[in-house]
């Protein structure tokens, strides 16, 4: 509890997000903690991964251990850059950074659905 505290007096003064946006704040609070407290060996990285698939299967009501298995702590990786095509995103990377931007040409389609999770 400390910890997500300490990380609000960071997070509270930089992220000051609208009313209905409290929620990504409080769950970017509650990453960061977890983190912060695996990184200084507060808690272990198996502790830290129990506690998140926990808490995914609580909020989404299903099981979504096949999914951790595979691609958290297994060895398959996320389709990233098809997901972000689908909104007319791609994965760029320059030296060691990664960063995303808009493709050429989108359809209609990929500016709706875009515009949809953007709420724009």
């Amino acid at each position: 509890m400390y910890a997500h505290e300490i990380i609000h007096l960071w997070n509270g003064h930089t992220l000051i997000p609208k009313e209905q946006q409290e929620w990504f704040k409080e769950g970017f609070t509650d990453y960061l903690t977890n983190i912060l407290l695996t990184q200084n060996k507060l808690i272990d990285e198996c502790t830290f991964l129990n506690d998140i698939i926990a808490e995914v299967n609580t909020i989404i009501g299903k099981n979504h251990q096949a999914f951790f298995d595979n691609y958290v702590i297994g060895t398959k990786t996320i389709p990233v850059e098809d997901y972000l095509a689908v909104m007319g995103l791609q994965l760029n990377g320059f030296l060691e950074e990664v960063y995303i931007s808009p493709m050429d040409n989108l359809t209609l389609e990929q500016i709706q659905i875009k515009n949809g999770i953007l709420g724009l």
